[in-house]
C-alpha cells in the first residue's frame, strides 16, 4: 500500500456517530458499532487491494493514488448517510411496545434500506468505473480494432483462468469445510490472495453459502463460450478476402478485415439518400471520404439496394 497515503480507515468514521445509528435499534450499540466500523475498514481494503492489483498489472499505479482516495471520501459520504438514516429507526424490543411510532418507524426504515441500496450501487459503479481507467485494455473490442484477435485471445485466457480458480477455491472449501482455517490457508497458497481477501470469499451471503456463487461461475462460463465464438468468428473474418462491387457507378467497397462496408459517391448524396444511408446503419467517415457501416448480411443488402436506386 502506498506510504503517502493514509490507510487506516478507521479514522473515517467517529465512533460515537456509528454508536449513536444503533442507539434505538440495537441492545448492544457498543458492539454492533465496532462491527460496523470494522466492515467498513475490510470493504476499502479489499477495494484497494483488487484495484492495485490491476494497476500493477497495467502499470498505472499513479492513477490508483488519484482515483482511490477519491472513491474513499465518496464511500465514505454516502456510508454515513446510511448510518445517518439508521439512527432515525427504532426497535420496539429496544423502545418498549408502549407508544410504538410503527408507521412512522416504517418509513424510516424505508428510508433507511433506500440510503443502503444507494451506498452498494454506488461501489459497485464506481470500482467498475475505476477499473476501466486503470486497465485500459478493458475498453469494448471492436472487431475493426488492429488489436481486436489478440485483445479476445487475452480476454479469454483471463476468463478461463478465472473459472479455473473460482472451481478450485469452491473445491478447497468443500473439502475443508469443518477447518475453516485450514481452508483458508489452502486458498491463500492456490490464488496468492491475501488474508482479507479470502476472508471476503469464505464471507457467508444472505442465503449462508460460502465461496464464488454459481450464479458467478455459470455466468462467466457464459462469457468464455461467448468470447471462443467470437475469436473464431474475427479469425474467419480477417482470412476472407475483401471485395469490391460498382453498381450505377457507386463503388461498395466490403472490406473483411476491417469488418466495414463503405459506401463511395462520384458526389454528395442527397438529402433523401443520407436519412435512407443513416437509419440503415452507415454513417460519414470524413477521413475515407465515404460511408461505412458494420459488415453483415443487412449492411451488404442495403448498400446495394441503395446504389440500385441511384
Amino acid at each position: 500500500m502506498s506510504k503517502e497515503m493514509n490507510m487506516d480507515f478507521s479514522t473515517d468514521l467517529d465512533f460515537d456517530m456509528v454508536k449513536h445509528a444503533y442507539s434505538w435499534s440495537s441492545m448492544n450499540p457498543n458492539g454492533r458499532a465496532t462491527q460496523t466500523i470494522s466492515d467498513y475498514c475490510q470493504i476499502l481494503a479489499v477495494d484497494y487491494e483488487g484495484l492495485n492489483e490491476k494497476a500493477k498489472e497495467n502499470g498505472t499505479t499513479d492513477l490508483l493514488e488519484v482515483e482511490f482516495p477519491q472513491h474513499r471520501e465518496r464511500y465514505k459520504k454516502h456510508f454515513i448517510a446510511w448510518l445517518n438514516a439508521m439512527s432515525r429507526t427504532a426497535s420496539s424490543m429496544v423502545t418498549g411496545r408502549s407508544n410504538f411510532p410503527t408507521a412512522s418507524n416504517q418509513k424510516r426504515l424505508s428510508v433507511e434500506q433506500k440510503c443502503l441500496v444507494e451506498l452498494t450501487e454506488y461501489r459497485d459503479k464506481a470500482l467498475n468505473s475505476i477499473s476501466k481507467k486503470l486497465r485500459p485494455s478493458d475498453r469494448p473490442i471492436m472487431a475493426g480494432d488492429s488489436d481486436a484477435v489478440q485483445r479476445l485471445e487475452a480476454k479469454l485466457n483471463t476468463l478461463v483462468k478465472r473459472q479455473d480458480m473460482m472451481k478450485a477455491v469452491n473445491k478447497l472449501i468443500r473439502r475443508h469445510k469443518k477447518s475453516e482455517d485450514k481452508g483458508k490457508s489452502a486458498i491463500v497458497e492456490l490464488t496468492g490472495f491475501s488474508g482479507s481477501l479470502v476472508d471476503e470469499i469464505l464471507k457467508p451471503d444472505r442465503f449462508g453459502s460460502v465461496g464464488f456463487p454459481s450464479y458467478e461461475i455459470t455466468n462467466n462460463g457464459a462469457a468464455v463460450r461467448n468470447t471462443k465464438k467470437r475469436l473464431e468468428s474475427l479469425k474467419k473474418a480477417e482470412s476472407t478476402p475483401d471485395e469490391e462491387v460498382e453498381i450505377n457507378g457507386i463503388a461498395i467497397e466490403i472490406c473483411h478485415s476491417d469488418n466495414r462496408v463503405r459506401i463511395c459517391f462520384n458526389g454528395g448524396p442527397s438529402d433523401d439518400v443520407k436519412a435512407d444511408l443513416r437509419s440503415s446503419g452507415f454513417r460519414w467517415t470524413p477521413s475515407l471520404g465515404c460511408w461505412q457501416a458494420y459488415v453483415n448480411n443487412r449492411s451488404i443488402y442495403n448498400a446495394k439496394r441503395i446504389a440500385e436506386l441511384l
